[in-house]
């Protein structure tokens, strides 16, 4: 088994800058940094957040992710996942970053649970991203705050905005702070998108996860970078976290 535990207290080439730097912090794990490998699988990712939250994928040895010159792809077998001890953000306010190079086509229906809390309820929490249908090319955006049947706890859109284009480097932010919710993307190359914007009807169910990706469905594609906060970020903050992301990722 190879570890590769690089550099613990990352910064990126802006100024300095390190998301270490923005309170609220609870989990990171960042592009090329801290990976364990088993040949070319992903054993454990460590957390550069300094609350030890590492990813690891000790049991299933068949559903890991592999890597390959620090890009992470969670595509290569049905249902690869990997998970943490610890349950993150576990808070009623959240910021969530995922960096995706996904291989999505439109030719059948698909979901990638990005996160997820499993449980006695499966999937009692979590963010999902997939096509709607075989006939459409919208996309289904979804967060789930109280198992899966509970609409109160769920916030779900599907539109054309924030499509996620086949094999394209894009960061998907998920903010919640106080009744409002919103999803946004920021496409390689191109300006940030509002995929979503609304007031939450009910605001009393905490986030908790702590599996990304899933047994039974997979992300289908690359997903090199995680970033979670325990509160909603303030724009100025948002806007240096993602030009870090950016820079650390080589996207532009």
């Amino acid at each position: 088994m190879l570890g590769l535990g690089l550099g613990l207290g990352l910064k990126s080439n802006v100024g300095g800058f390190s998301l270490t730097n923005i309170s609220g912090l609870v989990a990171w794990y960042p592009f090329n940094t801290g990976h364990t490998l088993d040949g070319v699988n992903l054993v454990s990712w460590l957390d550069s957040s300094g609350n030890n939250n590492t990813l690891f994928n000790i049991s299933a040895t068949n559903k890991r992710p592999t890597v390959s010159s620090g890009v992470v792809d969670w595509g290569h077998t049905s249902g690869v996942f990997m998970d943490t001890t610890s349950l993150t953000p576990a808070s009623n306010e959240f910021t969530c970053f995922f960096v995706l190079d996904v291989d999505v086509t439109f030719s059948s229906t698909r979901l990638s649970r990005l996160a997820v809390k499993t449980g006695t309820t499966p999937f009692e929490d979590a963010l999902l991203w997939g096509t709607l249908s075989s006939s459409s090319t919208n996309q289904l955006w979804q967060w789930y705050g109280n198992e899966f049947t509970d609409t109160n706890y769920r916030v779900s859109t599907s539109t054309s905005d924030g499509v996620i284009i086949k094999d394209t480097k894009t960061i998907v932010q998920y903010t919640r702070s106080g009744t409002n919710f919103k999803i946004e993307t920021y496409q390689n190359g191109a300006s940030k998108t509002q995929v979503l914007n609304t007031t939450l009807s009910n605001t009393s169910s905490t986030f908790e996860i702590n599996r990304f990706g899933d047994t039974t469905q997979e992300i289908d594609g690359k997903m090199n970078e995680m970033a979670f906060f325990n509160r909603g970020l303030a724009s100025d903050e948002i806007d240096k976290v993602i030009v870090d992301i950016k820079a650390r990722n080589s996207m532009t």
